[in-house]
This record gives structure tokens, sequence and C-alpha cells, in this order.
């Protein structure tokens, strides 16, 4: 067994604990939620975690996913539609059926490469060669609870004849307003398989976000694919050391919004946002990092802003896991940490960087 594991979590600093009003800020934007007991009726589909004053709501009917993470009594701080966390059974999406994508949002699995993830497969043979979207058993399948207490869960996935994978999470939630994630590929079929495991953690696209540069590295961060070639990329800046994208950039006239992701292997492996009056960084150990698949980077920000308000926004904060050769029956597995504190600084890029790199020197 190939496994990835992140060494024992040094001393913290320990968040002051507040609660939330009704209204969440979002990037230093402010943003309408749902209310309490619409958010209370759709909780009552997800499985709770929690240890002290932190949060952790899993999906499991829909691909094991985290969906909810907050202080207990406060706003969620991922970007996740609550309306489908109940929806009824015949409205949710069945993985057997036409391949569709239906955003439930939150933290998700994917493998690695994307361009991979139809051409090992006769299940739908129509979506050969193509890269979107990706695998409905991973995602949209429902996973069994195998083993939970208050702050822990273990999940196990379906088999997907679209990979040849099967995917174990487990969930901790740990003090410190800290969560540990694991997740495990196994590999169902009687042949090889190829692929990495890469995870992305989704806000609103209003979210700042950050990638701490490590000088080392030859180029620090690059853009790939359409990214590289397109005409109206989001801009971006580098603060304190800090790749970050510019969201408050107007979009130019005729455009419907502007996105870009970025490519790099972070410093000591994390990435970091500001939703709300928190900071959120989420970590991985880079030991392996040279063995991500050549199209992917070990971290990735993916950020698109629309040019109204209402429009589509996300912001995605990504680690992947080196690209193995998995035998049958074997498996591979990485895991990430995150971590929340309060924040009440200014919503600017150089007091945000400033309170990462205060923080970062507790998380190595």
């Amino acid at each position: 067994m190939n496994k990835i594991i992140l060494p024992r979590c040094l001393k913290r600093i320990k968040p002051i604990i507040l609660t939330l009003p009704i209204l969440i800020q979002l990037g230093c934007s402010t943003s309408s939620m749902d209310t309490v007991t619409e958010y209370k009726k759709a909780e009552d589909s997800l499985l709770i975690l929690q240890k002290e004053n932190l949060e952790l709501g899993i999906l499991a009917d829909v691909g094991g996913r985290v969906v909810l993470l907050r202080e207990a009594g406060g706003e969620n701080l991922l970007k996740s539609d609550p309306t489908l966390w109940n929806e009824a059974a015949v409205d949710r999406f069945s993985p057997g059926d036409e391949p569709v994508w239906k955003e439930y949002g939150g933290h998700i699995v994917w493998l690695a490469p994307q361009s991979d993830w139809w051409n090992h497969q006769t299940e739908f043979p129509q979506m050969k060669d193509k890269d979107w979207p990706p695998d409905p058993y991973i995602i949209y399948g429902k996973y069994d609870v195998v083993e939970s207490s208050p702050a822990y869960a273990k999940l196990i996935g379906p088999n997907s004849p679209v990979s040849g994978m099967r995917l174990i999470k487990e969930y901790w939630v740990e003090a410190d307003q800290t969560v540990r994630l694991r997740v495990t590929a196994e590999n169902i079929r009687d042949e090889p398989v190829n692929w990495g495991i890469w995870t992305t953690t989704r806000f609103p696209g209003e979210t700042r976000s950050y990638l701490p540069l490590d000088p080392r590295q030859d180029p620090e961060f690059s853009f790939k694919g359409s990214f590289a070639d397109s005409k109206n990329p989001l801009p971006y800046r580098i603060v304190n050391g800090f790749f970050t994208f510019s969201i408050d950039e107007p979009v130019p006239a005729g455009m419907e919004g502007w996105s870009n992701k970025v490519f790099a292997t972070s410093l000591d492996g994390w990435l970091a946002a500001f939703p709300g009056k928190k900071a959120f960084i989420k970590r991985a150990d880079t030991r392996f990092a040279n063995q991500v698949h050549e199209e992917h980077g070990f971290a990735e920000i993916y950020n698109n802003v629309p040019a109204n308000q209402g429009g589509w926004s996300l912001l995605e904060l990504e680690l992947h896991g080196p690209y193995s050769k998995i035998f049958p029956r074997d498996s591979i597995s990485v895991e990430e940490v995150w971590h929340v504190f309060d924040y009440d600084g200014a919503c600017d890029a150089l007091d945000q960087s400033v309170f990462l790199w205060q923080i970062s020197k507790q998380l190595k």
C-alpha cells in the first residue's frame, strides 16, 4: 500500500470563539443566507461531527462530501446549496444515469488526471475523450457510514465502473478548530490502474485566496492549458510572498465574467482563504509533490468572478496526491488538514498576508 500521511500537527494559535450573525461576509462582501429554520431542516440530512465549537457536516448520500463547516450556531464557510441537502429521492441524480453536473458544492474528491476521466471505461462509450463531468459514482454515489462517533466518521463509497476505483473517506474534527481528512482510493479492477487523488474545497468566488510561493520552485507558479491561452484571465498579484487573485478588478465590458487558475507547489503545502470573518487554511505533505501528474500542480487555485452580482461565482482550493500505478485490490491514500481562525483585520491583501505569515509559524 502506498500511503501519504501528514506528520502530527504542532501547537497552533487557539482561535477566539465568536457567534456569527445571520449575514455572513464573504471576501468582505455581505450576502444574505437562508433562514435558521430552513437550514435546520436541511441539516437533518447531514452527518454532523463536532469537537469544541467546530462543526463539520457530511452529505453521505451524495459522494460523502463535506458541505458544512462552521462554528456551532454560525454560518457555513463553504459554498454549498442547502436546498439540495434534503432533496427528494426522485430528484437526486443516480450515478448510472446519463452523466451530468449538479452543483452540490462543498469539499469534493476527484481523480487525476482530468483528461483520463472517461478513457478507461465502457459504461458510457459516448463519453470517451471527454474531460467533464467527473466520475459520477465517486461524486454522487451513496457512501455508507461504517464508523462514527461525535468527532469522527468513516464512509465507504460505491465501486465505480468508470474509474475502477472505490473511495474511503475519513474525517476527524480535532481540538483548536482543526479538521483532518483522509481519502483512500482502492482499485476494484483485476488489472492495474493509474490515478492520483485530487481534493477541491469550494467557496464563493468573492472570497479572497492566497498561495504562499516557494522561492525554491522554478517557476514559482504557472498557468496551464486553456488558462495559459486565455485572452481575458482574472488578474493576479504577488503580495508579501503570496500569489493572490485580484477579485476586486472590474470585469471588462461585454464579458460575463473572468476566471483563471494557478498551479504551484505552495510553500509548506498550504493554501488559504478568507470566508467571512475567518481565515481558512488547507494543507498537506509536499514530500511527493514532484510525483503529481504533469497536467496538474500540487496546489491549484481556481477563481471565477462574474460581471454582475448574482452570477456564477466560485473559488476552489485544490491539492493533489502523487500519480500512481495501483495494482488490483491495492490502494493509495492522502491526508490534508484544515485550520479555522478568527480574523478581524482589514479586507486588504497586505494585512491578510501578514496575518497568514504569523499563524503559519504555528503550522510547521
